[in-house]
């Protein structure tokens, strides 16, 4: 006998049902797959099949792709975006700024992000550009390494509303921060004072919450590859650490793999240069470092999954999350994921020129989208998994759509909901 198939129907049931009952992630905040249904209008057009009207509700702006580190595995280097225009100093100014801002409006989107490229706070300006956007209404995150903060940065990022503010650190001790970041094979008394350095501006942003009475999250990242591997039996001494000199003003810390996303001419690995090492991390990560930090005040957000997929062959599939958020780099031209900013023939016009509503409604954008296919555990995945097993069910007609929020529960809503 053959098995009966659910009907579409059931199955659609089923499928929304479960984004009710199952709105919790290891990764939390993280995963943006959480947060699809939360933005009604986005999603609905989605359910019912009109992919094109989908618009970004998160936006990352590279306010500078010069860097004060040499990372190895770098993706601004893998996806030739620094290469693009030889050694031109690569900072966007004020006036290009501004019209991206002006260009954005009136276009429903919630969030902006600065982050790299390079770090963001090579440009001197990225101080005004935060709150230039923040009085303009949107939500801010910020991601930097931490190197360039100053005091008096790191209080006008707590007194300004930030929704976060993450340093990723990437190492428990000095030798293995040399190493990530590209500056020094070996420590010395000089790398030694880089990573203090980083390590004391972590603090003093967990103070500067406290003392300003923050809502801003403030988050470490932790990637892990081969360069700190042996580390990773290290990593809760460095958080405690955090924890304590922060007087617990540190929200969470993220553990995530290195991934290498382009090989030669911006193609894919089919299998990732740490596939051994991320074969075995999970376990490292359960038994020696969330097992002897449950007692710390900030939150561990450790996403298993990424490094068992990373562990594995990479199959392409269709992107299909990538217009939930796109990104802006440091010239003004608008790119269609973060992986991809600045790769040479991938750019959807200049924002600094254009009102997004202009570049979103041509036909170079639907073509571009329409064949862009996703890299190795990119940053929307775990969106990009969801809206692929939804489509998969096929189309939903209005009135489905309309029963299935009446029917569903969506409060509250996840942290961090605007930033896809």
């Amino acid at each position: 006998m053959h098995a009966i198939k659910p009907s579409q129907t059931i199955m659609k049931n089923c499928l929304l049902q479960d984004i009710f009952t199952n709105q919790s992630s290891k990764f939390g905040f993280y995963d943006a797959a959480i947060k699809a249904a939360y933005h009604r209008k986005n999603f609905s057009n989605f359910l019912i099949g009109k992919y094109d009207k989908v618009k970004p509700i998160s936006v990352e702006i590279v306010p500078s792709l010069e860097c004060n580190f040499m990372c190895p595995n770098c993706t601004y280097v893998q996806n030739l975006s620094k290469a693009r225009l030889g050694g031109l100093k690569k900072i966007m100014s004020m006036e290009v700024f501004e019209k991206v801002l002006n260009n954005l409006n009136n276009f429903n989107i919630k969030s902006l992000v600065f982050t790299g490229g390079g770090e963001p706070f090579m440009n001197e300006k990225t101080i005004e550009y935060i709150k230039l956007a923040r009085k303009s209404g949107y939500e801010v995150g910020v991601y930097t390494n931490g190197f360039k903060l100053t005091e008096d940065i790191i209080n006008q990022l707590t007194s300004l509303d930030l929704t976060f503010v993450r340093i990723s650190l990437n190492a428990a001790t000095y030798n293995s921060h040399g190493k990530v970041y590209g500056y020094a094979k070996k420590a010395t008394s000089s790398t030694n004072a880089i990573f203090d350095r980083i390590v004391n501006n972590l603090t003093l942003l967990g103070r500067s919450k406290l003392t300003n009475k923050s809502k801003t999250t403030i988050g470490v990242g932790f990637i892990l590859g081969r360069d700190n591997f042996d580390e990773i039996k290290l990593l809760p001494d460095i958080l405690r650490k955090l924890d304590r000199e922060s007087h617990g003003g540190i929200d969470y810390a993220a553990i995530r793999p290195e991934v290498q996303y382009f090989i030669k001419a911006l193609n894919s690995p089919k299998w990732q240069p740490n596939t051994d090492l991320f074969k075995q991390i999970p376990d490292l990560i359960k038994n020696e470092v969330l097992a002897r930090t449950k007692d710390l005040s900030m939150q561990l957000l450790f996403n298993d999954r990424g490094f068992f997929d990373l562990s594995k062959q990479f199959v392409k599939e269709d992107n299909v999350a990538a217009p939930w958020s796109v990104s802006i780099d440091y010239d003004g031209q608008l790119y269609p994921t973060s992986e991809h900013n600045g790769s040479p023939g991938l750019s959807l016009g200049d924002l600094s020129a254009t009102h997004i509503s202009q570049l979103w409604e041509s036909e170079y954008k639907t073509e571009l989208f329409g064949k862009l296919k996703t890299i190795p555990y990119f940053k929307l995945k775990t969106l990009n998994d969801f809206l692929l097993k939804v489509k998969t069910i096929g189309t939903f007609s209005k009135e489905e759509v309309a029963r299935f929020y009446l029917k569903g529960d969506l409060s509250p809503q996840p942290p961090h909901v605007n930033f896809v």
